[in-house]
């Protein structure tokens, strides 16, 4: 019986997914000032539903798509006994990195936990209220990260 409990337990947690830190797909951008490149990655990122572009700062070399509200989580807390909810909220950026002759491109999904009892707002552009940034993703979505930049990246 014990032999089949532990067989059982390590089956779930083998299934359970685990979180990374994620990682922002890296390109390269040969020839062009930090300006033109940035209006490159934001023309690229327009022919994507998902990645349209709502901000382009072309002097620091930032593209950003909307916020999009994507899920939420709860959890219960022993002390203070209660629950904590809380919606995730993301986006796309690309940053632009000049380097000599050539920019380095950094394209990521931007993951924020915005507390869900406490209130908060969000439009296209901006976020209100108590949230903060998860920097983790499971291996899907760093994966999903990855498509999307070589996607961007074989964009013309």
């Amino acid at each position: 019986m014990s032999l089949a409990l532990l067989v059982l337990l390590g089956a779930s947690s083998s299934a359970c997914a685990s979180s990374v830190t994620q990682r922002p797909f890296r390109f390269d951008v040969a020839g062009p000032p930090l300006a033109t490149t940035t209006q490159d990655v934001a023309r690229r990122m327009s022919r994507d539903a998902e990645t349209m572009p709502v901000i382009v700062d072309t002097q620091h070399g930032v593209v950003l798509s909307k916020w999009t509200v994507v899920g939420a989580s709860a959890s219960m807390r022993l002390w203070p006994p209660g629950e904590d909810r809380s919606w995730l909220v993301q986006r796309w950026r690309a940053v632009i990195v000049s380097q000599g002759p050539s920019n380095i491109v950094l394209i990521d999904l931007e993951h924020v936990l915005c507390d869900a009892t406490a209130g908060f707002r969000v439009d296209p552009v901006a976020l209100w209220g108590r949230c903060t940034p998860e920097p983790t993703t499971s291996e899907e979505g760093q994966r999903r990260v990855d498509a999307k930049g070589v996607m961007l990246a074989n964009t013309r």
